[in-house]
C-alpha cells in the first residue's frame, strides 16, 4: 500500500511539473506572437503617416503653384487696367504665368554651394527660430513686411534642398542670405 501511495504521489508531482513546463512553453510562444503583431501594426502605422505626409506635401505644392498663378493673373490685370503696356491682358497674363517668379522679384533660392560665390554680393546669415521669428545677423527681429522684400517666400522652402537651411540670392540689394532654422525659440 505504501508503494502505491508513493507511485501516486510521484505521478501527481510529475503531472504538475509537466503542466507548468507546458504552460511556460506556450506562454513564451504567445508572447512572441503578440510582439510580432504589435511590431507589424507599428510599421503599418508609420507607413500610413508617411503616406499622409506625402499627400499633404503634394497638396501644399499644388496650392502654392495655384496661388502664384493667381497672383500673376492679378498682376496682369493691374498692368492692363493701369495702361502700363501695349499688350492685351491675355498676352501679359500668358507672359507672367510662364515667367519664373524669381526673374520678376530678383529673389531666388540658390544651392548652398552658390552662397557667397557671386562677385560683388554681400553674405548674411539670418536665424529662423522655432517660434516663427526671423532675426538678422545682429539678432534683431526682421519685420514681416521686410521679410518678403529681403528673402521673398524663402521661409516656405525649408526641406527643398536642406532640412534646416535655405539659401537666397537677392539681386535687388546684391546680397546672399543664409537662413538657418533653429530648434530653439527666440522668446524662450
Amino acid at each position: 500500500m505504501k508503494n502505491l501511495f508513493i507511485f501516486l504521489a510521484g505521478g501527481a508531482v510529475g503531472a504538475v511539473v509537466t503542466a507548468k513546463l507546458v504552460e511556460k512553453y506556450y506562454r513564451q510562444i504567445a508572447d512572441e506572437e503578440i510582439a510580432d503583431v504589435v511590431e507589424h501594426f507599428k510599421n503599418k502605422e508609420k507607413e500610413l503617416k508617411k503616406l499622409e505626409e506625402e499627400k499633404v506635401e503634394d497638396t501644399n505644392k499644388t496650392e502654392k503653384k495655384n496661388t502664384k498663378k493667381n497672383e500673376k493673373k492679378q498682376a496682369a490685370k493691374i498692368i492692363n487696367s493701369e495702361n502700363y503696356g501695349e499688350a492685351s491682358v491675355e498676352e501679359v497674363e500668358e507672359k507672367l504665368i510662364n515667367t519664373p517668379i524669381e526673374s520678376v522679384t530678383g529673389i531666388e533660392i540658390i544651392d548652398p554651394i552658390e552662397f557667397g560665390e557671386e562677385e560683388g554680393f554681400d553674405s548674411k546669415t539670418w536665424m529662423y527660430w522655432n517660434d516663427n521669428v526671423l532675426t538678422n545677423e545682429f539678432d534683431e527681429i526682421v519685420e514681416p513686411d521686410d521679410i518678403v522684400e529681403f528673402i521673398g517666400d524663402a521661409l516656405t522652402h525649408f526641406g527643398d534642398i536642406e532640412q534646416d537651411s535655405v539659401y537666397v540670392r537677392n539681386r535687388a540689394n546684391n546680397t546672399d542670405y543664409e537662413i538657418l532654422k533653429s530648434e530653439k525659440e527666440f522668446y524662450a
